[in-house]
């Protein structure tokens, strides 16, 4: 009871302060009348104080337990989403695939690789890879094909072939594009500047596998 107690309190003196700023369609939306608010803006602090140990009489604190758990899976799936973005960009996910993928802003690409000690480390354009490593990459990617998320999806390749998703990400598209391996120089660099959306590669669920 003491802490419940306690969060009253606190209550009670936010409420005053709320009065004292003068926030009153803030007070009347949590059910004060216009005359009690201005009542309240008269109390000194030891007033408010006063008033404070008889809050358990007009402040009652309740959780809606539906609500919460509805919260709580939002809470989920948003926590889940950063953990993804934090992976890709580990993963070396430049600019426009974060863009793509995850409607990233360039403010924000460049403040959470900041955050993750990424902001001068390997966000230039990647040189296109040897015919072995698009080999690799690609049948990475046909052997992810059962993942749905894109996002996920290149990190399975990334884990598989240990390339950097800046470098796998132009691979994809054009190899898809093109149908052949290996990837020609202007191929690459087309998809490398992302001229086209991701859709086209990953709408299609089967592709056929690199020889």
């Amino acid at each position: 009871m003491a802490l419940h107690d306690e969060l009253l309190t606190t209550l009670v003196v936010y409420v005053g302060r709320l009065a004292a700023a003068g926030q009153f369609p803030l007070l009347r939306e949590i059910g004060l009348s216009s005359q009690q608010i201005e009542k309240v803006k008269t109390l000194s602090l030891a007033e408010m104080n006063e008033l404070s140990s008889l809050a358990a009489r007009f402040m009652d604190i309740k959780v809606d337990a539906e609500s919460l758990e509805t919260a709580l899976a939002v809470l989920d799936r948003r926590l889940e989403d950063q953990r993804l973005t934090e992976r890709l960009l580990r993963a070396g996910a430049c600019y426009p695939v974060m863009k793509d993928l995850t409607g990233m802003e360039t403010r924000d690409f460049v403040a959470q690789r900041q955050q993750l000690g990424l902001a001068n480390t390997g966000n230039g354009r990647a040189a296109k890879p040897d015919a072995a490593s698009q080999h690799r990459i690609c049948r990475a990617w046909v052997a992810s094909a059962s993942e749905a998320d894109p996002k996920r999806r290149l990190l399975a390749v990334h884990e598989a072939t240990g390339l950097p998703i800046r470098v796998i990400w132009p691979v994809v598209n054009a190899w898809e594009g093109q149908g052949d391996l290996p990837i020609d120089g202007g191929q690459y660099a087309h998809w490398h500047g992302l001229l086209k959306s991701h859709s086209h590669s990953f709408s299609s669920s089967t592709v056929e596998y690199p020889r």
